[in-house]
Formats: structure tokens, C-alpha cells, sequence
């Protein structure tokens, strides 16, 4: 609303019927005395509507007089108005108060704590903490420092590494994370082959090599082994080395020349679960669709009770005929996906071929058989059993 409008709704103006046989009069009368009339409508011969501010109004009276024509309010409309009928209701008004006071006091004070995070003994010891401190349900938003939350859990709480507060809402969301202390391993740690491949590069800087450059192997296969510590007081030491092999990887994709589509229509039906142990209560409509997409939101009420709110949108499912080369677009596009999710990040991608199926022999989809060759770091460490 612009302010103009929202200044003369604070002041209140009233709509206006306007009949007589001298308007043009009645205007320029209205005008010379500075009454402003607005948006003025010609409703046919003799009859006109406007827009008016109260005080304004109240000077009509003389003009209509002189020009022999007379008003009817058609519209009240503004604060003035609306404040003299909740006068009127003096109940409603009461009501009204009462409400938002108690709007105001109940979205000031702290309705839920969630913990994220952390463990069941974890959460009962940070519990008890903001218990220490004072902050439990119904307690102020004003009193609730996020800071002094976050200092005094990680002082109070064992085992965690980081400790996250806010406010959101009503709600204090409190999100933790536990320290995660590495294992040392006891026994050798070994260097196994990630997958089938033919060493093209092999330094050895600490255990003993079982395969040499040039060699084929096998997925699993040991490729540098840990020792054992010798002698009193020996320690274990575990295989590292630079292992680079030649890796080929395959991937089939295969697309129909029928396409289904499924597209929302835009109509859905929403139904509520209550679940409260053996209870399951549902409100609302399945809506009874041909196709659906399900979504579902889920909000704990309390100890043992969750409210379900389930979401299907119905689908329109339709067919749709492609070429050869968009199926082949596709096709290429999946295997070649397929294959890249397997490389490791530091492969070197070294050739690509491919194999496209014959439109005699598939004539109803596309194949496309892809097999990349890449070099690439093969050693993973493996803790001797």
C-alpha cells in the first residue's frame, strides 16, 4: 500500500452518491472551496460517485444545497470506521486484546529443545547442563545466550568436538558432534590392488614390493606388504608406496525410443497420520489418483506420538517417440556417468572407445557399451588380518 493510501485509511473517507441536475456545479463549487473530490465516476445523467475524506464531507452540505442535489454515503471505509464498530463490540475487543497478549507472551518464551547429534547419554548430560543453567521450557528468548550455551556444553561434556546453538523461533536447535579418535593399528598395514590392471609405475618407500612393472593384477591382489617388527623393541611398519596401473572400465546404458514422461498436474490430496504405539489414526483424502509422487513430513508430538502429513501429487503419464540420436545422447551420456563415478579422483583418462547397437538387430532402443582406459593410483591400504 502506498503511503498516500495508507495515510488517508488512518484518516478514514467515505464513498458517495451524487444526484442532482447541476453536478458540473456541485464539482466546481467542491473545488473553489478546496474539498477534494476523488476518483470521481459518472453513473449516468444526474448521478456521479466519489471518494471523499471525512472532514471534507462534513463540508458538503452548503454546496449541495446551493446546487440543489443531495448525498447518499455509499462506502465507509478506513480506521475511523473500522475502531468505532470494534467500540461497539466491546467484547470483541476485550477478546482481541486478550489474544494478542497472549500471542506476545507465548512467542517470547522457549517452547522445545531438540538435540542433534549426539548420543543418548550425551543427550542426558547435555540436558542436565541447561537445566543447571537455567534454561528449560517456558524460559525466556531474552535469557537464552546461544555463546554461554555452546562455552559451557563443550566445557561440561565429554567427547565432543564441536557444539552448535540457535534459536529458531520458538525452538533452541542444538547440534553437537563427537570427537572421533583414530584407531593406530596393531598388525601390518598392506597395499592391495583397488582393481583389475597392469603396473605402469612402482616406488616402494617402506615394505616389500610382491610385483613388479609391466605385471598384471588382480583386484585384492598385495601389492606391497608391511613387515613384522623384528627383534626386542622392533616396531611394526606398514607399506607405503607410489603404485600407478592401467585400468580399463566398461559401462552398458541402454534407452528406449518410447520415452514415459510423468509430469504433476498440479491437483494433490494431503492426509495426516496420528501414531501413537498400536494406534494409527488418518485424517484426510488418499485422493484416489491413476499416479502419484508420495511425500512425507514427519514431527514428533511427544513420547510415542508422531504426526505423519503425507503429500501425493498426481502424475499425467504420457509417451513420447525419440530418434535414434537423442536415445544414443542419452545413452552415451549414462555409461559414461556410470563409469566416471567409479574413478578415483586422481585418474588420467587415456582413451575412450565405444560400441553403438544396430538399428536390424535393436530396432525398438539404443545400446551404447563404453570402456575407458585410465591411469591411476591403485594401492589401497589394508590392515593385515
Amino acid at each position: 500500500m502506498a503511503v498516500s493510501s495508507l495515510w488517508e485509511w488512518v484518516r478514514g473517507y467515505v464513498i458517495i452518491k451524487v444526484t442532482g441536475r447541476m453536478l458540473e456545479k456541485f464539482v466546481n463549487m467542491a473545488a473553489a472551496r478546496r474539498i477534494g473530490l476523488h476518483d470521481v465516476t459518472t453513473l449516468g445523467p444526474g448521478m456521479m460517485l466519489a471518494r471523499v475524506s471525512i472532514d471534507d464531507y462534513r463540508q458538503l452540505g452548503p454546496i449541495l444545497r446551493a446546487c440543489g442535489c443531495w448525498a447518499t454515503v455509499d462506502q465507509r471505509v478506513g480506521a475511523p470506521f473500522v475502531l468505532s464498530g470494534l467500540a461497539r463490540r466491546k467484547f470483541l475487543l476485550f477478546g482481541l486484546m486478550i489474544f494478542v497478549i497472549l500471542l506476545s507472551v507465548m512467542s517470547s518464551v522457549l517452547w522445545t529443545i531438540d538435540i542433534i547429534g549426539a548420543d543418548a547419554e550425551q543427550e542426558g548430560m547435555i540436558r542436565q547442563v541447561l537445566y543447571d543453567m537455567g534454561i528449560t521450557r517456558w524460559t525466556p528468548l531474552s535469557s537464552v545466550d546461544c555463546d554461554d550455551i555452546r562455552s559451557e556444553i563443550t566445557k561440561s561434556v565429554q567427547g565432543l568436538a564441536w557444539v552448535g546453538a540457535e534459536t529458531q523461533g520458538t525452538g533452541l536447535v542444538l547440534r553437537v558432534a563427537g570427537k572421533v579418535l583414530p584407531d593406530a593399528p596393531a598388525a601390518p598395514i598392506d597395499l592391495i590392488a583397488s582393481e583389475d590392471s597392469v603396473i605402469v609405475r612402482l616406488i616402494v618407500l617402506a615394505g616389500l614390493p610382491h610385483v613388479r612393472e609391466g605385471q598384471t593384477v588382480a583386484a585384492g591382489q598385495v601389492l606391497v606388504s608391511g613387515q613384522e617388527p623384528t627383534g626386542e623393541g622392533g616396531s611394526v611398519v606398514h607399506a607405503r608406496a607410489i603404485v600407478e596401473g592401467r585400468v580399463w572400465r566398461e559401462a552398458r546404458a541402454k534407452v528406449p525410443l518410447i520415452v514415459e514422461q510423468r509430469v504433476r498436474t498440479g491437483r494433490k490430496a494431503i492426509q495426516y497420520r496420528i501414531v501413537c504405539g498400536s494406534i494409527d489414526l488418518n485424517l484426510g483424502r488418499a485422493g484416489g489418483f491413476g499416479a502419484y509422487d508420495t511425500k512425507e513430513y514427519r514431527r514428533d508430538l511427544g513420547p510415542g506420538v508422531e504426526l505423519i502429513r503425507i503429500e501425493r501429487h498426481e502424475i499425467a503419464v504420457t509417451t513420447t517417440r525419440i530418434s535414434r540420436g537423442e536415445a544414443y545422447v542419452l545413452a552415451r551420456a549414462s555409461a559414461e556417468e556410470s563409469i566416471r563415478g567409479r574413478l578415483r579422483g586422481d585418474a588420467e583418462i587415456l582413451s575412450v572407445t565405444e560400441n553403438v547397437s544396430d538399428e536390424a538387430v535393436m530396432g525398438d532402443a539404443v545400446e551404447v557399451v563404453l570402456i575407458m582406459e585410465t591411469v591411476e593410483d591403485i594401492g589401497i591400504a589394508k590392515e593385515r588380518l
